[in-house]
């Protein structure tokens, strides 16, 4: 019995966190490795089709494909997205896969600000977006949640998600 080696007390704990701590974290990784798998011009043609559908964040019925955390829309968003992240990519190949956005968002403006005050950060400190920016905007649960572009000159500059922060 391979539990059996490990005491639920004294020294052995230890080693079962640690194998517990390493199963949860191997389960976590592995649940969404397969979430970006296939073919990405299915994933726009999914996507496409998931921007027609009304949920409860566009005034219509609870819809899980588009509602739900982590539900088909997101998902998809964030497969494209990862394919379209890097810098200098040419937003030709962003409205390809994901379509027009649907907002574009000059920099600087009242409105920018909005969008960028609550744009995910990496690391600390404050989102500073260059003068000439736009922002494209794809509404994953409408106004709720959003998939930002910061484009400049014509390439990708950063993706990042503006979350409600409820």
């Amino acid at each position: 019995m391979i539990l059996g080696d490990f005491s639920l007390f004294g020294d052995g704990s230890n080693k079962m966190n640690k194998v517990i701590y390493w199963v949860l974290a191997m389960a976590a990784c592995c649940g969404n490795s397969r979430a970006c798998e296939g073919d990405a011009a299915q994933w726009a043609r999914d996507f496409a089709a998931l921007r027609t559908v009304r949920g409860h964040f566009d005034g219509g019925s609870w819809a899980a494909d588009v509602d739900r955390w982590q539900g088909r829309k997101h998902r998809l968003m964030q497969c494209l997205a990862a394919g379209l992240s890097t810098a200098g990519t040419p937003v030709a190949q962003v409205v390809a896969r994901m379509g027009e956005p649907d907002a574009r968002v000059a920099c600087p403006s009242a409105a920018c600000d909005g969008v960028v005050r609550l744009m995910e950060t990496r690391g600390e400190g404050e989102r500073v977006v260059a003068e000439g920016t736009q922002l494209w905007v794809y509404l994953w649960r409408g106004q709720h949640d959003r998939l930002v572009f910061t484009v400049l000159a014509g390439k990708v500059s950063d993706v990042a998600w503006a979350y409600a922060l409820e």
